[in-house]
């Protein structure tokens, strides 16, 4: 079962909206106080009717109405939710759940059902059913695991004050907006044969370590993660996003079908962690629905990569209605196009370069090797090459594979398809770390040409300066790794930029004997552009 759409009407700043919802990911961005949180609220309300009230109807309305509409409904939904257990009862695909809240405070719930027999069924002029709904009391989603909540809130300013620490029922099953039982969540993912080793994994995966659920007298449960064998660091003394982090990864592992509402999922993250937690997300998005607010580029690239993804942008017009003079926002779908995407990366922020004027990409495996390419071997060599692709240095050989990968998802999420497949290049140097890096990157694009991944013969890159600075780059090389190596490293660097942007003819003619393979590859790839 999934959200197929949701329609406000005089609810907080919408006069008059209607989203329709992919059955996978959603995506919700805008400015502050657009109307994001409204539409997570909204969705919540069907589920804990305590969230909006008469003071969320639009100002000069007498009511505010939500229209929530459901599909795929199954068997197990019907005898679930609706409560169609017995055999003969007509058993439900599709439902409306219509709540009216009234300004002093009264509100309404039900769900409604077209009838499935046309001849039951009035129509107007406009083709909408009239005559012929079936219009039920629903008391709204249960809220708890063992009653089979619906939804999942991970709302903002989650993070509560104090954990309970009983592991009550109560505690573990209650499905809350805050981190208040997280203990007893832990406890449960961490303690259960089906979940206790994914559990592991994606904490070290995401955080670097696992944090357990240390059991104290009388049933209580502390977080925290164990730095002897009898002491610990608790939650408490952790930064706010280990709590986001482990919030979602406790629910995520285990469930299917459900919706998940996350507002401003990047909250006090590390954009490391923040990507691999995108990835389980991704992951579990093939069973479940998700609708997240955003004002991340990072969370917009990743999940908007995805093909089943949709995107919308929340507007707040500040003077509304010209008669009333209300403010109000819009929310609509932003097109798959280019030029639409990268506006909504535009008004995050992100600092994007014109993409679209490169015909290919090379990453090297650290600045070192960008910086010669750049700076003297494609304007010496291939001087008709150099505003027709674009280089980027990685951070060494393990920064080459998230290089390439974050890479390939901005153009996924740009184009919507693999538009730079075949023109995005990684070279690593020829040592273990380098040859690693690259046979990794040709299992993982296994659907790529594995010429597009290569190796250089010489383990350093460095050794392809011109020989006039052998003696400089032996001694270099032969220092054990340290930061006075990377101190080194650079300084060698700038000189010998330094002396070929100073001597360029010779500088040329000393490329072509030190450099002769970097040029040759280099040429291989851009006859291929």
């Amino acid at each position: 079962m999934y959200i197929k759409s949701l329609s406000l009407l005089d609810l907080r700043g919408f006069k008059n909206a209607k989203v329709d919802f992919s059955n996978n990911i959603n995506i919700i961005t805008g400015h502050n106080n657009s109307g994001k949180s409204s539409i997570l609220k909204a969705l919540y309300k069907i589920q804990d009717i305590s969230y909006l009230g008469g003071e969320d109807v639009r100002t000069h309305s007498s009511f505010a109405e939500l229209l929530v509409e459901l599909e795929g409904i199954d068997a197990r939904d019907n005898d679930i939710y609706f409560g169609l257990k017995h055999p003969l009862s007509q058993k439900l695909t599709n439902a409306k759940i219509r709540i009216t809240i009234g300004r002093i405070g009264n509100q309404q719930i039900k769900y409604e059902q077209v009838e499935t027999d046309p001849n039951t069924i009035t129509y107007n002029s406009l083709g909408e059913v009239v005559d012929g709904i079936n219009a039920r009391d629903f008391s709204a989603f249960p809220n708890s695991e063992d009653q089979k909540n619906f939804i999942y809130p991970f709302f903002a300013k989650r993070k509560t004050g104090r954990y309970s620490i009983q592991g009550t029922k109560i505690n573990t099953y209650s499905v809350l907006d805050n981190f208040q039982n997280l203990p007893s969540k832990v406890q449960k993912a961490a303690s259960q044969y089906v979940t206790k080793a994914k559990y592991e994994k994606w904490c070290k995966d995401i955080l670097g370590f696992e944090v357990t659920a240390i059991t104290g007298e009388n049933n209580e449960y502390r977080l925290g993660v164990y730095s002897g064998y009898d002491t610990y660091i608790p939650l408490e003394a952790m930064g706010e996003g280990v709590a986001n982090i482990i919030g979602l990864i406790t629910i995520l592992l285990t469930e299917n079908n459900r919706l998940f509402l996350i507002e401003e999922l990047e909250n006090d993250i590390h954009p490391v962690a923040l990507k691999k937690l995108l990835n389980l997300i991704i992951e579990k998005s093939a069973t479940n629905q998700f609708v997240i607010s955003t004002h991340s580029n990072i969370v917009l690239k990743y999940l908007g990569s995805l093909e089943t993804t949709k995107i919308f942008y929340t507007e707040y017009d500040p003077y509304g209605n010209s008669e009333i003079n209300i403010p109000t926002s819009h929310i609509k779908e932003v097109p798959n196009t280019f030029q639409e995407r990268l506006k909504i990366l535009e008004l995050l922020g992100y600092d994007l370069f014109d993409y679209d004027i490169y015909k290919g990409y090379i990453i090297f495996e650290e600045s070192s090797a960008e910086a010669i390419v750049r700076e003297f071997i494609i304007p010496m060599f291939f001087p008709q090459s150099r505003y027709k692709v674009r280089t980027i240095a990685a951070q060494g050989a393990s920064d080459l594979e998230p290089k390439f990968n974050d890479l390939h998802r901005l153009f996924l999420y740009l184009h919507s398809n693999q538009i730079y497949k075949n023109k995005t290049w990684a070279i690593a140097d020829g040592d273990d770390a380098g040859t690693g890096a690259i046979k990794k990157m040709r299992e993982k694009f296994s659907s790529w040409d594995p010429s597009f991944f290569v190796n250089f013969e010489r383990n350093n890159f460095e050794e392809y300066y011109p020989f006039r600075f052998k003696d400089q780059v032996n001694e270099v090389l032969n220092m054990g790794k340290s930061s006075e190596k990377r101190k080194r490293k650079a300084e060698l660097l700038n000189s010998v930029v330094m002396w070929m942007t100073d001597n360029k003819n010779e500088a040329k003619e000393a490329l072509q004997e030190s450099g002769r393979e970097v040029i040759e590859k280099l040429g291989v790839i851009l006859t291929a552009l």
